[in-house]
């Protein structure tokens, strides 16, 4: 008897045409792409007190190095940045501070240029820091 009614009720969603729902998921947000020597990066902007704190960091797979620049850029309209500091380093971590003024919009760009046991350049790219006010 339960057979025949759970071969009812399936023919019925069959026939009727009941469908399960489905979902779409936009993952695009946490695709990252692949490097070579890199595992991951970011950069950060912080303003308290007329004080950014820009901060570059980067994770490396073992065996590779890396040179950073990390620069400090301000703008009117948020659509055209100058750059007001400029800093450089090796190795993983970059952080430095500037004072700024309120009446424009900043950002932090944090180039990262990594090289293999040999010093080729095996990946360049950029991370850039949400916009402040």
């Amino acid at each position: 008897m339960i057979r025949g009614i759970a071969a009812f009720l399936l023919t019925v969603c069959f026939v009727s045409g009941v469908n399960a729902p489905t979902y779409a998921v936009d993952n695009t947000s946490i695709i990252e792409p692949y490097y070579t020597g890199a595992i991951n990066a970011s950069c950060t902007l912080s303003i308290s007190s007329g004080k950014a704190t820009c901060k570059g960091y980067l994770t490396l797979r073992s065996g590779y190095t890396a040179s950073l620049t990390l620069k400090l850029q301000q703008s009117k309209n948020g659509s055209s940045w100058t750059t007001l500091k400029t800093w450089t380093a090796t190795g993983r971590i970059i952080s430095k501070s500037y004072y700024v003024s309120s009446e424009y919009k900043y950002r932090a760009t944090f180039n990262i240029k990594v090289y293999n046991s040999e010093g080729t350049l095996v990946d360049n790219f950029t991370k850039i820091s949400e916009t402040k006010p």
